[in-house]
């Protein structure tokens, strides 16, 4: 019988060669500013790109697998207009699956997720990507959140998890 597989990432641990942006970035944020509304500390990048992580999966027979993130679009000082969000498409070892309209940035961002194909998976290394497309209709950057700096938060790691 195979376990339950969880694997957790860091935002600041994007794959340099293949995370790229057009305006700024990537950066991550080690010491957010909790004063201007900041709750975790984050990746971030502005306009549109990716970022790109490298991550092992076990081998398994999984009937379900999901990707999930604590997301939101990119401004100055989170403190975004409210229609500027970003398009967000996940890509596991190039499978596109649907984008998600990630809110504007707030400084704390919300938890989105994503049903990927099992069979989209290998048993070893794996590549995952947040991509904003440079033709996407909202494309405002995109923030990645992870370690909580303020007390009533829980960190936010990007998870991958599979079922049996």
């Amino acid at each position: 019988m195979t376990t339950p597989a969880r694997v957790e990432i860091s935002p600041a641990d994007w794959l340099p060669d293949e995370s790229q942006w057009d305006k700024a970035g990537p950066f991550f944020d080690d010491d957010p500013v909790t004063a201007e509304g900041a709750t975790h500390t984050h990746a971030w990048a502005a306009n549109h790109g990716c970022y790109a992580y490298a991550f092992t999966w076990p081998d398994g027979r999984w009937s379900q697998v999901d990707v999930r993130a604590r997301l939101s679009s990119e401004h100055p000082w989170y403190s975004s207009p409210p229609n500027h969000f970003s398009d967000v498409t996940l890509l596991v070892n190039a499978h596109a699956y649907p984008s998600r309209r990630v809110i504007a940035d707030n400084g704390s961002g919300r938890e989105y997720h994503w049903c990927v194909e099992p069979e989209h998976l290998l048993a070893g290394e794996n590549v995952l990507r947040f991509a904003v497309r440079r033709n996407a209709r909202y494309r405002n950057g995109l923030c990645i959140y992870y370690r909580a700096v303020v007390a009533e938060n829980e960190d936010c790691p990007i998870t991958i998890s599979g079922e049996t």
